[in-house]
């Protein structure tokens, strides 16, 4: 707990850094010179090429940039056909403007909706191209005590880096999934900015480069454990916040305790003991892969590392919504700028259809005195 804690102070004091020039500057300078870090090497890269045709090359990124313009496209496509669907299945409170409230929470259920899709196809998709491979298991899923078994793994994982046999689509699957993060960074840019604009340009963005860095180094199969991991877990998280924008609240107890269990284990757990350090550091550590050959490694450990203070911040997030709706009975989202509307509906009033809210005004009543006038003439 005093982690999590620790680790919300510091992503509050990134924030708050973020929103000056110099430190926007400074974090975009870090990130291009992990980028750098590849691109200075280019004639290492060449040389592994030709080693082996099957080494990650720049013809991939067609692929990132086809799956960039598709997935905004299929975006807009998906926000302009499902807003007129979903309406009558939003929450509005009583307070406020019902035609904002509409609107704004229309907007966020397809939103959700749409990342719920991707993730799940993300994840389906992963499946099929990594449970054939004798170290995904091993490394994800066995128990603590299965030190051996995952020992064994990460030297299958490894053997023969940095030519190390072909994984059929992976090189693709990667791209795919670069051209979703940049397409998330552009979206966070020119949307209506929200209250967790830095924290999220930070995320998509470190996820942009760490893929970067994964596919020129060859470290593919890292890169697509960090992406299992994102996108198993952002399943049940995407659910939950359709819950919280649907009337449908007595659903969040089932999704929300789904998405705390994924979040320790995948996020909290795996992450950090499975990925960052039996995956990277300690090959290093042991020598199995050598320095030389590794020589962008320190970038991908930095960045999964910022990654994983996010990932402690977030989930001390998902505790302060718990909170907020134990305390309160209000299913807030803590994480959007609509926190100030209160999603309870007064004692002994039934929430209404959206669509009829919206269209429908209360007619001002006349004053009983004008009533009885109007009957006498």
């Amino acid at each position: 707990m005093k982690a999590i804690l620790g680790s919300e102070v510091a992503v509050r004091g990134l924030k708050y850094l973020f929103r000056f020039p110099v430190g926007l500057c400074g974090l975009w300078a870090a990130l291009l010179y992990f980028a750098c870090t590849v691109l200075l090497r280019a004639n290492v890269v060449k040389e592994r090429i030709l080693a082996d045709p099957q080494y990650p090359s720049l013809p991939y990124l067609k692929y990132s940039l086809c799956s960039f313009v598709g997935f905004t496209l299929a975006k807009m496509l998906m926000l302009t056909t499902l807003s007129p669907l979903v309406e009558s299945f939003v929450r509005v409170s009583a307070e406020g403007d019902v035609a904002t409230q509409i609107k704004e929470r229309t907007r966020k259920l397809v939103v959700s909706l749409w990342t719920f899709c991707v993730h799940s196809s993300f994840f389906a998709w992963s499946l099929v191209l990594l449970l054939p491979q004798p170290w995904f298991v091993p490394l994800l899923f066995s128990l603590p005590t299965a030190h051996t078994q995952r020992v064994e793994a990460v030297a299958a994982m490894w053997t023969n880096y940095p030519y190390l046999s072909h994984v059929p689509m992976l090189h693709v699957f990667l791209m795919i999934q670069l051209g979703y993060y940049l397409h998330s960074l552009f979206a966070t840019l020119v949307e209506a900015r929200r209250s967790n604009f830095y924290e999220m340009m930070l995320h998509h963005a470190a996820g942009a480069i760490l893929i970067f860095l994964c596919f020129f180094q060859n470290t593919t199969r890292v890169g697509a454990l960090v992406l299992v991991v994102h996108d198993s877990s952002d399943i049940p998280l995407s659910l939950l916040r359709c819950v919280v924008t649907t009337k449908y609240s007595k659903l969040m107890t089932v999704t929300y305790i789904a998405t705390v269990i994924s979040w320790m284990y995948l996020r909290l757990y795996v992450f950090p003991t499975r990925i960052i350090w039996d995956s990277l550091m300690r090959p290093l550590l042991y020598k199995s892969v050598q320095w030389t050959e590794a020589y962008a490694w320190l970038g991908q450990i930095c960045l999964l590392s910022l990654l994983l203070v996010m990932h402690c911040y977030w989930f001390s997030q998902l505790m302060k919504a718990a909170k907020v709706y134990v305390s309160t009975g209000d299913p807030v989202d803590v994480n959007e700028d609509d926190k100030t509307f209160s999603f309870k509906q007064p004692k002994g009033v039934q929430p209404t259809k959206l669509a009829s809210a919206g269209a429908q005004q209360q007619a001002p009543t006349a004053p009983p005195a004008e009533e009885e006038t109007k009957k006498e003439a």
